[in-house]
Order: C-alpha cells, then sequence, then structure tokens
C-alpha cells in the first residue's frame, strides 16, 4: 500500500475513497447474495485489487495528462526557439510561461524545472530530456527525446523536431476521442448491464423477500449463489480487461 501511495501520490481524500468505495462493493454483493455483511470480511483481499485497480486508471490517467502538458510545452519553447533564442535559453522562457500555464505545484513545471537545473549543472539538454522519457515511461516522450538528441547532435532542424512530433500527438489525442465516441454508447450499455445482476437481485429481495429467504438459508441454495457470484466475477473481470484495451484512461 505504501509503495501505490508513493508511486501515484494519491491524495489522503482518494486512498480513504477508494477503500470505502470498495468495502461498499463487498458489503453489497455480501447482502445481496449472501444476506450476511460479515462475509465481506472473508472477501477483504478484493480490496486490494480495487486499490491496484484504481492506481493503475489514476497512473494511466497522469502519464496522459503530463503528455499533453509536456508537448504544449514543447510548443512554447519552439516559439521561442523561432524568434532566435538559443535553445538553452528557450527551455528557461518557457518554464515561466508553464508556471501562469499550469503552477508552481503542477507535475509539468516541476519536471520542466528539473531540466532546466540539469542544463545549469552543464547536463545535455538531450541528455536531461532522455532521463525524464525514462522517468515517466512514456513512449511518446521517449520517441521525442531520441529524435531530439539526433537533431542536436546532427544540428538539424530542431524546430521541425518538435513541430512534427506535436502534430503527431495532436492526431493521436483526436483519434482516440473520436474512438471513445465511437463507443461511448456501447460502454455505457455494458455498464448498465453490469450493475444488472444486482438490481435483480435487489428487486428479488424487496418483492420476493420470502422466496430469497428460502435461499439463503438452503446448503443448495447458497452454493447456487456462489457459483453465480464466481461467473458475476469472471464476467466482470473480462469485461474490465477489453475496457482498458479500448479506452486510454477512465475516471477513478
Amino acid at each position: 500500500m505504501k509503495r501505490i501511495l508513493k508511486r501515484v501520490k494519491f491524495s489522503r481524500k482518494d486512498y480513504i475513497k477508494v477503500v470505502f468505495k470498495g468495502w461498499a462493493i463487498l458489503l453489497i454483493i455480501s447482502y445481496l447474495f449472501f444476506n450476511n455483511i460479515f462475509l465481506s470480511i472473508c472477501f477483504s483481499p478484493y480490496i486490494i485489487y480495487y486499490i491496484k485497480k484504481s492506481w493503475n486508471i489514476y497512473e494511466q490517467k497522469q502519464k496522459e495528462q503530463f503528455k499533453i502538458q509536456f508537448f504544449e510545452g514543447m510548443e512554447i519553447v519552439a516559439s521561442y526557439i523561432k524568434t532566435g533564442m538559443s535553445t538553452r535559453k528557450s527551455f528557461i522562457q518557457a518554464l515561466e510561461d508553464i508556471k501562469l500555464l499550469y503552477g508552481i505545484n503542477s507535475k509539468i513545471y516541476k519536471e520542466m524545472d528539473y531540466i532546466n537545473t540539469s542544463i545549469e549543472l552543464d547536463i545535455s539538454i538531450e541528455e536531461a530530456i532522455n532521463n525524464l522519457a525514462r522517468k515517466m515511461c512514456i513512449k511518446e516522450i521517449s520517441e521525442f527525446a531520441g529524435l531530439f538528441e539526433v537533431s542536436i547532435r546532427r544540428d538539424g532542424n530542431v524546430v521541425k523536431v518538435i513541430e512534427n512530433m506535436c502534430a503527431y500527438i495532436k492526431d493521436e489525442l483526436e483519434m482516440n476521442r473520436q474512438v471513445r465516441i465511437a463507443i461511448n454508447g456501447v460502454l455505457s450499455e455494458i455498464s448498465i448491464m453490469k450493475m444488472m445482476p444486482l438490481g435483480i437481485l435487489a428487486y428479488l429481495r424487496v418483492c420476493s423477500s420470502e422466496y430469497m429467504e428460502c435461499v439463503y438459508k438452503d446448503a443448495k441454495g447458497l452454493i447456487i449463489m456462489t457459483i453465480v457470484l464466481i461467473v458475476y466475477i469472471v464476467v466482470l473481470y473480462v469485461i474490465d480487461k477489453m475496457k482498458q484495451k479500448v479506452l486510454v484512461w477512465e475516471s477513478v
């Protein structure tokens, strides 16, 4: 858990929110499937899975946000280079613009400030960007770092490299947006279908309570409910895996 908090940097509020949602799910499932909320304790390992799942979603979201901000920052750098400013001074000047856009507490400001600090310590710009690419593990930034390094060492057109890469990222983001719009209806239907088994059980609890009581008291009924729960969990797991492959990121 400490590793998750340190790496993802969940705020205390977000962490409590995720744990609370996880326990709420366990309580609802325990009550609807077995009529015993105390069984949620037996299912408590699910909390670890739920936190890790939320961690992965949150981390992916942060990476996507950082990627957008990074290339917006590079566009600012390119605009200063076009005015005749050196690449080194352009990075320094761009930091002030990034400060105004995102604030000093933003991830992009801290990383750009780190790049400038590295430059002051006689570390080359291309090496500083390469270090950032390795740290963030973002494919597009790694590709940009390689192109930028080649351009600098061969006295190439740095502005052209930045502009081409920024255009590529914009096209990729637009394509992802179009994909999300195209499948949004299907995903909404899937989300509703995921909740249908719980809704049906809740309806039976209210409208056919006597029938359900017989199910909970009979050993055969409990076995059937256990099998249904296992199948339900497997289906949810498959659906989540499919959604992760299709969507770039989801909210926690």
